[in-house]
C-alpha cells in the first residue's frame, strides 16, 4: 500500500513539473514573441571625405534621414541605392536588407541658371535641375556669385526643396527672389547689403538674417511672414519701411539704434515682439517714439524697452531698464 502511494506521489510530481514547464514556455513566448526582429545594417558612402555612421534598422522599417552632407563646390542631390540607381525616399521607402546608400553630387553649372553682372561677378537667376538641398555656389562659370535675381526662386515648393543655403559671397537679394517659399529651410551665411521688396515674403523657414553695416533701408514686405526670431538693425539703417517685418509671429527681440531711424506704417504689424533693445540716449528713444513711429506698429510700441549700458548704471530710466551683452554675446538685463 505504501509503495502504491509513493508511486502515485511521484507520478503527480512529474505531471506538475511538466505543467509548470509548459506554462513558463507559454508565458515566455507571449512576453517576448516567437522570434527576434531581423536587423539590417545601412551604410552611407558620401563619395567624398565626409564620414557618416551606419545605422541598424529593423527589416521593413524606414531609415531616419541623416543630416545632409556639405561638399564645397558641389550640390547634394540625395542618397541613391546602388542596386537600382534610384533615389532613396526616406519618407516612404522601407528596408529590405543590408545595403549601402551613395551620395550623388552635381556641379553648380548643371543645377543653376545665372547671368553675368560685370567682368567678375554674376547672379543666380533660377534652376536647371531640382535638388532637395540647394547649396547656392559662391562661384559659377568663373564668376563670383554676389546676388540672387528677381523672382529667382519665387513660389518654390517645399515638396521639392528641403533647404536652400545662400553663401557668404551673396550680398544682394532681388525683389520676390524667395517669395512664397513656405516650409523650406533658408540659411543666409553672409551679411546682406540690399534686399528687394517681398524678397523673403512668406519664408517661414528663414530663422535668422544678418545685415551689412552699410545697408540704409529695410524694404517694404521684404521679411513679411517669415520665421525670424531675432533681428539686429545696423546704425546705418534710416528706415524700416512698410510691412517689412509684419506678421512675423516668432519675432521676439529687436536691437536697433534710436537716433536716426524711422519705423514706417505697419513695419512690425502683428509681429510677436516682446522686447526692443536700443542703442542711444533716453531722449533719442523718446524722440523716436514721439516723432518717427508711424501707425499700426502696436507690437513695437507696446514691447518692453531697454537702453544699452556697457556698465551697470547708477541711474534709473523711464523705460523698462538697461541692457548689455554678456561674455557669450547674449543680451542681458542689468538688475
Amino acid at each position: 500500500m505504501n509503495i502504491k502511494r509513493i508511486f502515485v506521489f511521484i507520478l503527480a510530481c512529474v505531471l506538475l513539473s511538466v505543467c509548470l514547464v509548459s506554462c513558463k514556455k507559454d508565458v515566455d513566448e507571449s512576453a517576448t514573441g516567437e522570434t527576434a526582429p531581423e536587423m539590417c545594417t545601412i551604410k552611407f558612402n558620401s563619395n567624398c571625405n565626409i564620414v557618416i555612421e551606419p545605422k541598424n534598422i529593423v527589416k521593413g522599417e524606414k531609415i531616419g534621414e541623416p543630416e545632409e552632407p556639405v561638399y564645397e563646390g558641389f550640390v547634394f542631390d540625395g542618397w541613391y541605392n546602388k542596386a537600382n540607381n534610384l533615389k532613396w525616399d526616406f519618407a516612404f521607402d522601407k528596408v529590405a536588407g543590408d545595403m549601402t546608400l551613395y551620395a550623388k553630387w552635381l556641379e553648380p553649372k548643371d543645377v543653376f541658371k545665372f547671368q553675368q553682372i560685370d567682368d567678375e561677378t554674376a547672379e543666380i537667376t533660377g534652376v536647371l535641375k531640382e535638388a532637395q538641398y540647394l547649396q547656392i555656389p559662391s562661384e559659377i562659370g568663373g564668376y563670383a556669385v554676389t546676388g540672387i535675381a528677381d523672382n529667382a526662386f519665387s513660389k518654390s515648393s517645399s515638396e521639392i526643396y528641403k533647404k536652400i543655403t545662400i553663401p557668404e559671397s551673396v550680398t544682394i537679394i532681388g525683389e520676390r527672389a524667395f517669395e512664397g517659399c513656405a516650409g523650406i529651410e533658408i540659411v543666409v551665411e553672409g551679411a546682406l547689403r540690399r534686399v528687394g521688396e517681398w524678397a523673403f515674403d512668406g519664408c517661414t523657414g528663414l530663422k535668422s538674417v544678418t545685415f551689412d553695416e552699410n545697408v540704409e533701408l529695410i524694404a517694404p514686405e521684404s521679411f513679411q511672414s517669415t520665421g525670424l526670431t531675432f533681428v539686429y538693425i545696423p546704425e546705418s539703417v534710416q528706415a524700416i519701411e512698410e510691412n517689412a517685418f509684419s506678421d512675423c509671429a516668432d519675432l521676439q527681440r529687436v536691437i536697433l539704434h534710436a537716433k536716426n531711424i524711422s519705423i514706417l506704417d505697419s513695419a512690425f504689424r502683428d509681429s510677436g515682439i516682446k522686447a526692443v533693445y536700443f542703442y542711444g540716449e533716453e531722449d533719442e528713444v523718446d524722440a523716436l517714439f514721439d516723432e518717427r513711429v508711424e501707425p499700426f506698429n502696436d507690437s513695437f510700441v507696446n514691447a518692453f524697452v531697454y537702453i544699452y549700458s556697457e556698465t551697470e548704471p547708477e541711474i534709473d530710466t523711464g523705460y523698462d531698464g538697461f541692457w548689455y551683452f554678456d561674455g557669450k554675446g547674449q543680451t542681458r538685463i542689468w538688475p
